[in-house]
């Protein structure tokens, strides 16, 4: 008998130890650390290749700096996933301890991202939907799990504080929180998302809409000229007062028609003052003004964990993108 096994029949506790580390060794590949991928790059290629073999590749978006290069100090807290798009979502789901309504449709989730920097956390997913080969709809919705400054949420503010959107709304602020919503104009140009509203554009450029593009440029779906962003924004300040809890959600909605490639207007006319020039532009915009004012109160609910399965009416789930 060679010592090892003498070993392991007669040390229980050896045994135990050693199980235990390949167990853990294991864990480590599959969901890998963030701060070791960013100092071993081997472990980072090595836990890339197995996530990718397992559906949900796993890799660092880099954030850009003035020049156009990467932020190599920013991208040390980011990470970001690729989850199998294969999954499909309906109605209510969670997200960063809260949940999240959808409309109508089946739902896909297409990118994942997780912001670690201060002591702060900022959860970030992209969900598509899709209808032959056309994406109908997009969601990118974001929330903290760790407070972030006040600093950094002004900034928030200014996206529905902007001459370029459609529909611009807001709750009487008492001191706690702050609460907006707007529409506004999204071009789609060159694989990228374009805004005239400058505080929406800072999240149209972002690395993991950019990801998103690209993974939906690989699987061959056809992005229209122009969405229409239904946003809803959510700033309250923590019970602590050492910061504030941050949620927003930005439905994009595509005017196109499934199959038919039909699109109203030109690109230009998907403008504020452009839009007087075709009517099935504006048309179609004061839908969707129409329908995000209706789909408040279930934003609502859903960031306080209030909002039941199966209450939204599907009159009110029907965003003026859906194709039944």
């Amino acid at each position: 008998m060679s010592a090892i096994k003498r070993l392991w029949n007669r040390a229980p506790l050896w045994r135990t130890a050693l199980l235990t580390a390949c167990l853990c060794t294991l864990l480590s590949l599959i969901f890998p650390a963030p701060w070791l991928v960013q100092i071993a790059p081997p472990y980072k290629v090595l836990t890339s290749k197995i996530g990718h073999t397992l559906g949900s590749d796993t890799s660092s978006f880099q954030d850009a700096d003035s020049s156009g290069q990467p932020d190599q100090a920013a991208a040390e807290h980011h990470t970001a996933s690729a989850p199998p798009f294969d999954a499909e979502f309906t109605g209510v789901i969670p997200f960063a301890g809260r949940q999240l309504p959808l409309p109508a449709g089946k739902w896909h989730a297409i990118a994942n991202q997780q912001d670690d920097q201060n002591h702060s956390e900022v959860l970030s997913s992209v969900l598509v939907r899709v209808d032959q080969g056309l994406v109908t709809g997009m969601i990118v919705a974001q929330a903290t799990t760790q407070p972030v400054s006040a600093e950094n949420a002004q900034n928030l503010e200014s996206l529905c504080n902007n001459g370029y959107n459609f529909l611009v709304g807001s709750l009487p602020q008492d001191g706690r929180q702050t609460e907006c919503w707007m529409t506004s104009p999204v071009r789609v140009l060159d694989h990228s998302f374009m805004a005239a509203n400058q505080p929406l554009q800072g999240l149209m450029a972002s690395p993991i809409l950019a990801f998103t593009l690209n993974r939906l440029t690989e699987m061959k779906f056809i992005l229209p000229p122009a969405m229409v962003d239904a946003a809803w924004l959510h700033i309250e300040k923590t019970k602590s007062g050492s910061g504030v809890d941050v949620a927003s959600v930005h439905t994009l909605i595509s005017p196109a028609t499934p199959g038919q490639k039909n699109f109203p207007g030109a690109p230009e006319d998907w403008t504020r003052t452009g839009m007087q020039n075709d009517s099935a532009v504006a048309s179609f915009v004061n839908s969707v003004n129409v329908w995000l004012v209706k789909w408040l109160p279930y934003l609502r609910k859903a960031y306080a964990n209030k909002l039941e399965a199966n209450t939204i009416p599907a009159t009110i789930a029907a965003d003026p993108g859906y194709h039944n």
